[in-house]
């Protein structure tokens, strides 16, 4: 397409309405067109026409040529992402001062029994035991960032990124081999017996002792089918010092249960006591329940009484016997509005 050389236009400013000699003539040969002669009205027409394109032309090249901020704004605005919540309800227990397996047992038998509590069947409790793992690092000398590696690929499942870390290090190759396998080495009390195989004679295998005692307890409870056992699990937060647990179900990717054995976290608030305990993640709970349409059972049925001053001996004694009966009561005194 011809271009158009308009920088003859600008003497259109000194004119009023009438071109100067030859401008027409110019401008219709630049732009491949005959130049048929018109009358002077015609023409005084063109340019004022040309005259208003030019002034939009300019007013839509300053427009863009200025910094708009509002826009910008919107379109920062519009890039904004809502903060997802880090926060979490929980529930759940600690059993302190007592540093036996029997204990360890019991924690998870409670953890169970509340998952079952809710209405889940199908969940499964995964066991490991930070023991096994740091016996076997010991034992390989590996040095503070080296573990802390090998402790990111085995909590990720990487299978190919400890073998290729493993192969870069001078260790026994027993030890290597078992650290190797630890991102599979998970099931039920068969892996435990094929684990106590492979750590024989290791300190890791003190471990193993551990999670076998904790299953004979779990079988006592009528628990083993919720149960299995995983040596690659390890928790990021480092208090933990012996067995650990997390619980997983359909319908939410995240575990719904959280827990374990930390011997040396108290002593950080003032009381050196051996204690075990978990958490049920509420949010977790709910959404597994809700994607597996299981229903979720109200609580009692809230009773109010309300009374003035000459009925409190009979409010008080009817909502005794109701509380005796398991019922929640809620006491209102008409004239405060003070709930008992």
């Amino acid at each position: 397409m011809p271009s158009l050389d308009v920088s003859r236009l600008s003497e259109l400013e000194r004119f009023e309405m009438t071109p100067p000699e030859g401008l027409w003539e110019d401008i219709c040969k630049q732009m491949d067109m005959p130049a048929e002669p018109v009358s002077a009205s015609h023409k005084r027409w063109y340019w004022a026409v040309a005259a208003a394109v030019l002034a939009l032309v300019g007013f839509f090249a300053v427009y863009l040529y200025e910094d708009h901020s509002e826009p910008s704004v919107l379109t920062a605005k519009s890039e904004i992402k809502p903060i997802e919540s880090k926060e979490n309800t929980e529930i759940g227990a600690e059993l302190i001062g007592e540093s036996a397996v029997d204990a360890d047992a019991e924690i998870i038998a409670m953890a169970t029994s509340m998952l079952l509590a809710s209405g889940l069947k199908d969940f499964q409790i995964s066991i490991g035991h930070v023991g096994f793992y740091e016996s076997l690092v010991l034992e390989a000398g590996l040095d503070d960032e080296t573990e802390e590696k090998l402790r990111l690929l085995i909590h990720n499942h990487n299978t190919f990124g400890v073998e290729k870390l493993l192969s870069q290090l001078s260790m026994d190759s027993r030890i290597r081999s078992i650290l190797t396998q630890l991102t599979s080495m998970n099931g039920d009390r068969r892996m435990l017996a094929h684990a106590y195989e492979l750590t024989q004679g290791l300190k890791a295998q003190e471990a193993v002792s551990r999670m076998m005692e904790i299953l004979d307890l779990l079988q006592i409870y009528g628990l083993e089918s919720h149960v299995s056992f995983d040596f690659g699990m390890l928790s990021t937060y480092m208090y933990y010092t012996g067995v650990i647990f997390r619980g997983y179900t359909y319908g939410t990717g995240e575990a719904v249960v959280k827990g374990g054995r930390y011997d040396t976290l108290l002593a950080h608030f003032g009381k050196d006591a051996p204690s075990a305990g978990f958490v049920v993640v509420l949010d977790n709970l709910m959404n597994a329940l809700q994607r597996q349409k299981i229903a979720i059972e109200k609580g009692p049925e809230r009773i109010t009484i309300t009374y003035d001053a000459a009925q409190r001996r009979e409010a008080h004694q009817k909502a005794a016997a109701l509380r005796s009966e398991g019922k929640c009561v809620e006491l209102i005194l008409k004239q405060t509005g003070r709930k008992a």
